[in-house]
């Protein structure tokens, strides 16, 4: 008989020794595979109940550890005398099917029920289960905690958006099996007084594990009803009760870019890539934003020059001095100039080389050479995805008063998952620039993707070391200066699933490639 205690967590290994749990016989893994459990075996710590699952089918014995973690501590790596306070403690659990051992035939799950899910701070794995098998009805079970209470009030309007009706049930449990189990009992056999030909079927995806587990017998032991898991990281809906029934793949499409934001407390007012003309404008521009990316790093100046002239410009109809910053007028180089006279052929400005003086044709053409040939550049090339929502100039604001209301340069919604792009043509170097636009789209990915969301940045410019740094902790991939040409290869990375380290590394390969 062997000993698993299944962790990562520093204070949890400690807690484990100094109860006497982990002894020197216990093996101690970050990485549990229930493959290499027996019957027999004991595992110990905090699985998802599918793996919980299938450590009870192969007649190994399950302790979860327990914790009444309190809200400001969740998430974070607790030390041993938070786990003391926090009254950690082991609880044997099994997780059992009653009956379905009967039901081993069964292929598919029935298409009239009603779900149940566990309302938490990461909505997308209730709402792509709801999305995908279309109950008649959602019950949503929240705690009393507010912010999971608010978390259940964004799920309802997310389901509203699709035609799901729901209903919050509030008071779940907070953390004794007993009583969760006893909840669970009474509200199925409430639902199934009210509804008695409908199937009940629990989604354990969400909320603490604890309240998964408890939930789960529940169901396990309630006619008519089944169990499933979203496991988002293998794009599977698997079934946990009855046993038979094969996991199903994700639908690709379940999350667009409106129910994200929707599951975050978000709606989009408005998207500039939607309307007719702002898309006629960027294709005709398509070949200059194109050759202005190619030049981008012989055009440094040149670019800084257009965005202050651009800026300073802003409500003038007459023709204003070409400077780089104030009363500095800028000298073009060949290339400046070779750059000059493309933007004159578009028909974007006039320019008078004598006076040195450029008059901007109209206030479109002043945004277009204030930054914006950029995100037409992004948009031509993040358009093509392949069965993505593509949408740029987004401007979104909160369905709550607490939060801020904010931009969105570009969001791809392909495969239940969110690419966040921001385009930047001004100087990231000056006045702790980089750090300031890296601390937003670090923000932005938390408020508005999380786990579901990978954020780039494109830049003009090149970063300073310290904000590359950061931007490297936050998993924010970085593309600047000659690298903006690879933004095609970087989205078909992040399509096939590659993590920001791989995509960053294959992107500063490039960088040592170039001569």
């Amino acid at each position: 008989m062997s000993t698993f205690f299944v962790s990562r967590h520093s204070g949890a290994l400690q807690w484990a020794a100094q109860q006497g749990i982990r002894t020197e016989g216990t093996q101690v893994t970050a990485n549990f595979d229930p493959a290499t459990v027996q019957a027999g075996d004991v595992v110990i710590g905090t699985l998802p109940v599918h793996l919980v699952a299938e450590v009870c089918r192969k007649g190994a014995s399950y302790q979860h550890l327990v914790l009444d973690i309190p809200p400001q501590w969740r998430g974070m790596d607790l030390s041993i005398e938070q786990m003391h306070q926090c009254q950690a403690r082991l609880e044997e659990y099994q997780v059992v099917v009653s009956g379905a051992r009967q039901l081993g035939s069964t292929t598919a799950l029935p298409k009239r029920h009603i779900q149940f899910c566990i309302a938490s701070d990461q909505l997308e794995a209730n709402y792509m289960a709801a999305a995908q098998l279309r109950p008649q009805r959602v019950y949503i079970l929240t705690s009393a905690s507010p912010h999971i209470k608010d978390a259940a009030a964004r799920l309802a309007d997310a389901l509203a958006t699709i035609d799901i009706p729901s209903e919050i049930i509030e008071d779940l449990p907070d953390s004794d099996p007993f009583t969760l189990r006893e909840f669970a009992f009474t509200l199925t056999a409430t639902v199934r007084g009210m509804m008695p030909d409908m199937h009940l079927l629990l989604n354990a995806s969400g909320g603490k594990k604890v309240m998964s587990f408890a939930l789960s017998q529940a169901f396990m032991a309630t006619a008519d009803s089944s169990v499933i898991y979203v496991d988002s990281g293998a794009d599977e809906l698997q079934v946990l009760s009855p046993w038979g029934v094969p996991s199903k793949p994700l639908l690709p499409d379940l999350i667009e870019i409106d129910s994200a934001l929707a599951l975050r407390g978000y709606r989009i007012t408005q998207r500039e890539t939607d309307d007719y003309d702002w898309r006629t404008r960027a294709i005709n521009r398509g070949a200059l934003s194109n050759w202005l990316v190619q030049k981008v790093s012989q055009l440094g100046g040149f670019i800084s020059a257009l965005n202050y002239t651009a800026a300073h410009a802003r409500g003038v109809d007459t023709a204003v001095p070409f400077c780089i910053a104030k009363e500095q007028p800028f000298n073009l180089n060949e290339q400046a100039r070779q750059a000059m006279a493309r933007i004159v052929e578009a028909g974007l400005l006039q320019w008078d080389q004598r006076a040195k003086t450029l008059r901007f044709t109209d206030e479109n053409a002043r945004q277009y050479l204030n930054g914006r040939w950029l995100e037409e550049f992004t948009w031509l090339v993040l358009r093509k995805i392949e069965g993505g929502d593509c949408a740029g100039g987004i401007k979104i604001e909160s369905r709550s008063s607490r939060a801020v209301d904010n931009e969105i340069d570009f969001v791809v919604a392909w495969h239940n998952r969110l690419f966040m792009v921001e385009c930047k043509t001004k100087n990231m170097k000056q006045q702790d620039v980089g750090n300031q636009e890296l601390y937003r789209i670090d923000s932005l990915q938390k408020q508005l993707g999380g786990y579901f969301a990978t954020s780039l940045l494109i830049s003009t410019r090149e970063l300073d070391p310290p904000a590359e740094q950061r931007a490297r902790q936050n998993r924010v991939i970085i593309l600047s200066g000659a690298n903006i040409v690879h933004l095609r290869e970087v989205a078909l990375m992040w399509q096939q699933g590659e993590s920001v380290a791989v995509i960053q590394a294959w992107i500063d390969q490039r960088s040592t490639e170039r001569p």
